[in-house]
């Protein structure tokens, strides 16, 4: 029993040092990054230029290039720019299910209103529901659209976060 206790010492207690070891993941230097910092309401963007032990220091995206440093005790969350996306797309894309949602909605809306003794082929249930169904749908694609300007077009990563202290 006390050989199986060894063994299991000896094989695994390596394994788990490399895995602790390779969980801990170093600082994205020169990526654009997103910091959240204790005290602050918005957080501080820019690229990673340096990072120590006890502080990162960020360059600035603007034509000053300021140059923030900020102590790692206050960071609360890092987080990597995965890239952009293109406005057109994004607002395509809004666009489009709020088309989709309204035209459900005023078609499911319009066929249920519809009074159930109709019997006439021009006042039937699915013609007042696709009836109603395309201004609902008009209504859907600006609501959608104004969603879709208003998105953010940066993509964001956490790369590591922590509680406050």
């Amino acid at each position: 029993m006390r050989s199986m206790l060894r063994l299991l010492v000896v094989v695994f207690l390596p394994l788990v040092a490399t895995l602790n070891a390779s969980a801990q993941q170093t600082d994205p230097v020169g990526l654009r990054v997103r910091v959240w910092a204790t005290g602050s309401d918005a957080p501080l963007i820019g690229r990673l230029a340096s990072a120590s032990e006890d502080s990162l220091v960020l360059s600035a995206d603007t034509s000053m290039r300021r140059v923030t440093s900020i102590a790692r005790s206050n960071v609360v969350r890092l987080d990597i720019a995965r890239g952009t996306r293109s406005r057109r797309d994004v607002v395509a894309r809004s666009a489009t299910i709020g088309i989709v949602i309204g035209a459900a909605v005023g078609f499911v809306g319009g066929y249920v209103s519809s009074p159930p003794e109709t019997t006439d082929a021009f006042f039937s249930p699915s013609l007042l529901g696709a009836v109603i169904a395309v201004p609902t749908a008009l209504l859907g694609g600006i609501i959608g659209t104004g969603l879709g300007i208003s998105a953010p077009l940066e993509r964001w990563r956490t790369h590591w976060s922590r509680q406050p202290s």
